[in-house]
């Protein structure tokens, strides 16, 4: 007599009940992420923290190698161009922040064909674009130092400087695209190792070439640096362990799309554009030309606030990864560890800012003793507000990604212009040159209240900042390494919460077998591969209208395990596919960082969630 799928769960699951108790399974009390999703996290912290430093050491390295060799006027010519700089990357953005966003949200969906097609088109698009970036600086170079009134041997040093920066306009957008994907694909060793290296080869690079031929060979060894890092980043897409390939597509559709995100995520490059310009007008002004060494040095410290992106990128897949697994329970906790993290890192970085503050100037060439006085009085104040830009960054960043694009436009210009150019004319106008310092330092700490009075007001203060208030209260999450033991404490655990919700036994039961023979599969299968021992798996369960929601997310090898020609013909493989066969909605994908099942089991007839 032949067994059916029903009375081999019901044996199975007793047979575990008999012969297991429950013992060290990772229960999530307050529904955390799990040891997968804060594994992935710490990876793509250490990814966006590096890329963060990049991005710090390409607005400072410049300046520093300048203002030793060449002269301190030669790091103020550098400052005079980043409005450029600011405006140009807005359109380096154009594409690759909407299109990091659309890309992650097709992997959320398990679509990876769409992700391809969102590959292929978008590199097409960037290339393109930056081409015309080139042709834009060229054609507005003259027009732009007009503008901004740079005269005499600072606007030399200025032109010379952007002879070969201007070519970074193509570089720069293709290389953050390219490393937008393999971040998302789980492959931020890779993007780790190509920005160490752009990095090193830009620090020697501009250190030789600016002894040849002046300041413009610090923008060349960066041009020669970055062009290397493109090269190293496209040996993802030739990996093995990358499923994910670009194709050719276009969609006038998907690219609007891409551009609203992009727009919405990008806009504050633009308020930043419209603060520098204000900034320099009001200092210069007020304080006059020859102290604009100053200005440059203590505006340094602003780039320093690009660590608070390091820390938001880090959550950006997991967040549309969750939202798209239906767990905003995860998104609430991974935020929350997320903030104590730029918390601290802050008040590392503003303690480190206080103490060193005297070394900036020198770094940048200044050796007057009253120039060098006030620069670290500046350092030390405006450093204060990393703490608050970090958060708002983090937040800003998950605003964007659920879609609430009016609340992160918004907060980005308060921060960015609205409540700092203010502050820095009253505070100026009672302090000096020291309450401009103080303008930029306090409008963090502003800008954060407002934000926690609006969203406080608006959806509640217990659910800051989260905004998606229509938590649901059935769900389960459980985070456990692979073993046998393991596994049964796992199937014991979401049987129990299932029956506690009033679901039907048929539906406990077959989830309970899933839960204690899926993780076994896995681990099988990397046994058979790489002998791998430690396999963590991360899963999700929630009651929907239709059934039960149960979502895996696991390492190791790349394995389709709803796939039965993936399968051997066993007992447990035989169970686990008869169990695929009744399920609804069986989705699965494989990317260079982890493996993700997602499956709905339906409820019997007349039998509903309660």
């Amino acid at each position: 007599m032949m067994l059916t799928i029903q009375t081999l769960t019901q044996i199975k699951h007793m047979k575990s009940i008999l012969s297991k108790n429950l013992t060290n399974v990772r229960v999530d009390r307050h529904n955390t992420a799990g040891y997968l999703g804060i594994r992935k996290f710490h990876s793509l912290l250490a990814a966006s923290m590096i890329d963060a430093a990049q991005l710090i050491a390409m607005g400072i390295i410049d300046k520093l190698i300048t203002g030793n060799i060449v002269s301190p006027d030669a790091v103020a010519a550098i400052s005079l161009l980043s409005p450029a700089d600011t405006i140009l990357m807005l359109f380096e953005l154009l594409f690759s922040a909407g299109a990091s966003v659309m890309y992650a949200r097709a992997i959320a969906d398990f679509d990876g064909e769409r992700a391809r097609k969102i590959e292929g088109m978008t590199i097409i698009l960037t290339v393109s674009v930056s081409i015309i970036l080139l042709l834009l600086s060229f054609a507005g170079e003259n027009a732009f130092f007009d503008m901004i009134e740079a005269t005499g041997e600072i606007r030399e040093y200025a032109s010379d400087y952007f002879f070969f920066s201007r070519f970074m306009f193509i570089l720069t957008p293709i290389s953050t695209l390219l490393g937008e994907f393999a971040v998302v694909d789980g492959d931020e060793k890779l993007v780790m190792a190509t920005t160490i290296f752009d990095v090193i080869g830009d620090i020697g690079l501009s250190v030789i070439f600016c002894f040849k031929i002046g300041i413009a060979g610090a923008s060349l060894g960066s041009i020669i640096g970055s062009s290397f890092s493109v090269v190293v980043l496209l040996i993802h897409f030739f990996k093995k362990s990358n499923p994910l390939r670009p194709v050719l597509y276009f969609s006038l559709r998907d690219t609007l799309e891409i551009l609203k995100i992009s727009a919405a995520d990008s806009i504050s490059l633009l308020f930043d554009t419209g603060f520098e310009l204000f900034i320099k007008f009001w200092f210069i002004s007020h304080f006059g030309m020859i102290l604009t060494p100053v200005l440059a040095t203590v505006t340094s410290i602003l780039d320093l606030l690009f660590i608070a992106d390091g820390i938001s990128s880090s959550c950006d897949t997991m967040i549309i990864a969750y939202r798209g697994d239906g767990n905003p329970y995860a998104i609430r906790n991974l935020l929350n560890h997320a903030a104590k993290i730029a918390v601290l890192i802050g008040a590392v970085f503003i303690a480190l800012i206080c103490i060193i503050a005297p070394v900036f100037p020198y770094i940048y060439g200044i050796r007057d003793e009253e120039m060098i006085r006030l620069s670290a009085i500046g350092c030390r104040i405006v450093a204060i507000e990393i703490i608050p830009y970090s958060l708002i960054a983090l937040f800003n960043s998950y605003y964007i990604r659920t879609e609430r694009y009016a609340i992160a436009i918004g907060l980005n210009a308060v921060n960015s212009l609205l409540f700092r150019a203010p502050l820095i004319m009253i505070f100026s106008s009672a302090f000096g040159m020291t309450g401009v310092w103080i303008g930029c330092g306090l409008t963090g700490y502003v800008s954060f209240l407002f934000l926690y009075l609006i969203i406080s007001l608006r959806y509640g203060r217990t659910n800051f900042p989260l905004i998606d208030v229509n938590i649901k209260t059935a769900c389960l999450n459980l985070s456990f390494m692979i073993t046998t033991e393991e596994s049964v404490n796992a199937s014991i655990k979401v049987s129990e919460y299932l029956k506690d919700h009033d679901i039907d036994t048929i539906t406990a039961t077959r989830a309970a077998l899933i839960y204690e023979e899926v993780p076994l599969l896995v681990a099988d299968i990397n046994k058979e591969i790489n002998k791998k021992k430690e396999i963590h798996i991360d899963t999700f369960a929630a009651l929907e209208k239709e059934g039960v929601k149960i979502v895996f997310w696991y390492d190791g090898e790349l394995a389709n395990i709803s796939d039965p020609d993936m399968l051997s013909q066993d007992l447990r493989n035989f169970l686990i596919t008869g169990l695929f066969n009744i399920n609804q909605d069986v989705r699965s994908l494989m990317t260079s960082g982890y493996n993700r099942l997602s499956f709905v089991i339906p409820y019997p007839q007349n039998a509903v969630a309660k």
